[in-house]
């Protein structure tokens, strides 16, 4: 698959995207890394059982 980003325009048969996808990707990376940390910190503080994932899941 490949990323192309946000769509800013059209010209007949041409799309124009937004130069930024490597950022927005970057960004959406660091997000889930934080959000799989708090994530895992809960379910560590509620002393939940649950499975650590494998590394195809978190990558």
């Amino acid at each position: 698959m490949t990323l192309l980003g946000r769509a800013t325009g059209c010209d007949g048969a041409k799309l124009a995207f937004a130069p930024d996808v490597n950022d927005k990707v970057a960004a959406a990376d660091a997000f889930s890394r934080k959000l799989r940390l708090m994530v895992d910190g809960y379910i560590a503080a509620q002393g939940i059982a649950a499975p650590k994932p494998s590394a195809e899941e978190i990558a």
